[in-house]
């Protein structure tokens, strides 16, 4: 057997977990290195190779949870909470926001309740009456940063969420004619 082809299946593989959310990045490293280093050492093994890479994949993936797309990600006492869109109303037309944050609890139980559904639920809602023109006046990021923080302590019944920080923020005004 050509050990191009095997070295070539070993990069695909590779390529594949690197794309894998539920593998973290340092496995994915090592799975790599180990295939490219298993193509060159036994060149005419491709096909074994390929199968126990893929079996190690799917082992390695099923042992940790994945975070489904879009969820609030829990790291201590921080929450960060993906980018979302939500449509906001711009003078009788709709224009959109987009809004990714990230806030810092006084305590890891505190961030943990944050990341519910329940408090996601409340931050849509809480979008539904804002406007263009709120959001794109002077102080309208640090007014409703303010009113962020005041909407995850009534959320999670107590004040434990003390700072937030955005880390995407974009206002789409509605296409005029």
């Amino acid at each position: 057997m050509d050990p191009v082809p095997v070295v070539d299946a070993a990069r695909a593989v590779g390529a594949w977990a690197r794309t894998r959310p539920g593998i973290p990045q340092s496995i994915r490293g090592k799975i790599t290195r180990a295939v490219g280093a298993w193509a060159r050492a036994w060149p005419g093994r491709g096909a074994a190779l390929l199968l126990l890479a893929l079996v190690w994949l799917l082992v390695a993936g099923a042992s940790r949870p994945c975070q489904a797309a879009g969820e609030a990600v829990v790291r201590g006492g921080t929450v960060t909470f993906p980018p979302f869109e939500v449509n906001i109303d711009d003078g009788g037309k709709i224009g959109r926001l987009r809004l990714a944050f990230e806030v810092l609890f006084s305590d890891e139980q505190g961030a943990k309740i944050a990341a519910s559904g329940q408090v996601r639920e409340d931050l849509l809602l809480f979008f539904r009456d804002k406007t263009a023109a709120q959001l794109l006046a002077p102080r309208g990021r640090d007014a409703l940063r303010a009113q962020l923080l005041q909407l995850l302590n009534a959320s999670i019944g107590g004040p434990k969420a003390i700072r937030l920080y955005f880390l995407e923020y974009l206002v789409i005004k509605a296409e005029r004619p």
